[in-house]
């Protein structure tokens, strides 16, 4: 029910502010298991319980990275395409980055001591992962910013 109001132009001006709207909107698309843009559902859903779920993404195929813990128990950051379809994969991009790793290029990028769930998801709306590196695209209007692995 709250859904189809916030979906709703008519009705949600009345119940909270134009911003808010949009935010919600965002966020519900952020979240939803359907790409906005093609209408095909997305590979890997949004995942809240880790802050890098839904921002990392492969800078070949524009699928989800997906966190994987290996055997050893170190977790790493891999394209969706690899992980689901191995060898046989249309994807080419080879780049795994360790969880580690990534905070690290984050906190750089973001110029902190120590990695902040809040900072990620206030400043950064996307992170691209390629063979040139990894982009990080602020929520702002700043051109991306790139930090090689």
């Amino acid at each position: 029910m709250i859904s189809k109001i916030l979906s709703n132009s008519k009705y949600a001006p009345h119940i909270i502010s134009e911003d808010q709207f949009y935010e919600a909107l965002m966020e519900i698309s952020k979240q939803s298991n359907v790409d906005m843009d093609t209408g095909k559902r997305k590979t890997a859903r949004y995942n809240s319980q880790n802050v890098l779920s839904g921002l990392l993404i492969c800078g070949e195929c524009r699928r989800n990275y997906r966190r994987i813990t290996r055997s050893s128990g170190e977790v790493v950051w891999r394209c969706a395409d690899k992980v689901e379809n191995g060898k046989q994969a249309a994807c080419s991009n080879m780049v795994t980055v360790s969880d580690e790793e990534i905070k690290e290029i984050i906190c750089e990028h973001l110029g902190l001591e120590s990695f902040d769930e809040a900072a990620v998801l206030n400043e950064i709306d996307v992170i691209e992962i390629g063979s040139a590196g990894v982009m990080i695209q602020m929520k702002t209007a700043m051109p991306f910013g790139s930090m090689v692995l």
